[in-house]
């Protein structure tokens, strides 16, 4: 995985407006996010998590730290639970759980975002499913 320096944020964001990131990574993995994380602890850097960058201004000073961007987008279906990585958009969620009849879901389509960035919607979720 790459950490790039000095990227624009813009292209990330809907508003398409800001400053750039002083670093800036797209992992893939469980074991990239572990990465990313741990460039930033060695380089005492702060750490923003952006998912699809619907909901956010980023200030045209930039982010002074290490901005990164969920890649990971996994989902696995076994006796109907749904286990899907942080990465995984709301959208790919829903219609890989109607692929495999499984419904609850719709409700949230329309939603632009990702799993990692609404910890509060995968309880909804997790409870719609009866996982907890």
């Amino acid at each position: 995985m790459k950490i790039l320096e000095n990227v624009s944020l813009k292209p990330y964001t809907n508003f398409k407006i800001g400053g750039n990131a002083y670093y800036f990574c797209e992992p893939r993995n469980k074991e990239e996010i572990i990465e990313s994380l741990e460039f930033a602890n060695d380089n005492n850097l702060p750490t923003f998590i952006l998912g699809l960058g619907a909901n956010i201004l980023v200030s045209d000073e930039g982010f002074p730290g290490l901005v990164i961007r969920q890649r990971n987008e996994e989902i696995f279906i076994k006796d109907e639970i749904i286990k899907a990585s942080s990465g995984t958009t709301i959208e790919d969620l829903i219609n890989k759980a109607l692929a495999e009849n499984l419904l609850g879901l719709e409700d949230f389509s329309g939603i632009p975002s990702q799993l990692g960035e609404r910890f509060i919607l995968i309880f909804i979720i997790m409870i719609r499913l009866s996982v907890l």
